[in-house]
């Protein structure tokens, strides 16, 4: 992915990361290089002024997988660190929101809202075990680990049926929460006997594991993609 603080102009820093995970633990590798020198590489391969090791890495991995562009995301992150330890990170990510066109950085940050206007994506990142004081904290309140991934529910909830919303650069986020609520309101009502559902569901199931054993099949994968691509038909 390429990843900006903010929006982001032709000379100004970004961040190219391969992201993957592995035995449930998540790996990042990132380098460093301006957005006009990035959309150079992932355009036309077009390298950037400074390499080092981590680049070619996502180099290896462009060259070989041929990943191509599919969605923007863009949430506002409220992030703490700990003061005993600042290996621990919470973050609160609000305004969750997400498009198809424009896929340029610098092309403002506006789109679509992937959760409810009021929902907030809280994410506790540590390497060891947590804190007495976290712990009681969280049980207190009823808070269990969960997993979710923006672009796997971007995914599933919407590119996977076609859904593929282009707003103007200049719109601004609370413009698209009006346009979702608008959205929203619209709905489409089907007849199905319970014979009829039953055995769509059934063929929904079965397209899907067969969807899952195929890529499944001389691939890397984890086990909630897996789980996501059975259940998406």
């Amino acid at each position: 992915r390429l990843r900006s603080y903010g929006v982001p102009q032709a000379e100004d820093t970004v961040f190219l990361e391969l992201k993957k995970k592995f035995k449930g633990v998540v790996y990042k590798r990132r380098t460093e290089m301006p957005l006009a020198q990035a959309a150079a590489y992932l355009r036309d391969g077009t390298p950037p002024a400074k390499t080092d090791q981590i680049f070619r890495e996502i180099d290896f991995t462009m060259r070989r997988l041929e990943p191509a562009p599919r969605v923007y995301l863009a949430y506002d992150r409220t992030a703490y660190a700990g003061r005993r330890d600042d290996r621990l990170r919470i973050t609160f990510d609000t305004c969750i929101r997400w498009r198809t066109d424009p896929l340029d950085l610098s092309a403002g940050d506006g789109g679509r809202l992937l959760l409810g206007p009021d929902d907030v994506l809280m994410e506790i990142k540590i390497p060891d075990a947590m804190p007495l004081w976290l712990v009681r904290a969280l049980t207190d309140m009823g808070l269990f680990p969960a997993s979710f991934s923006k672009y796997g529910t971007c995914y599933a909830r919407y590119l996977s049926v076609g859904q593929k919303p282009a707003f103007p650069p200049g719109n601004n986020k609370e413009e698209f929460s009006v346009l979702d609520s608008i959205l929203s309101s619209v709905s489409t009502t089907v007849s199905l006997s319970l014979p009829q559902l039953l055995l769509c569901t059934a063929a929904s199931l079965a397209m899907g594991l067969g969807i899952a054993l195929v890529y499944m099949y001389k691939n890397t994968y984890s086990k909630n993609f897996v789980v996501t691509l059975a259940l998406l038909p």
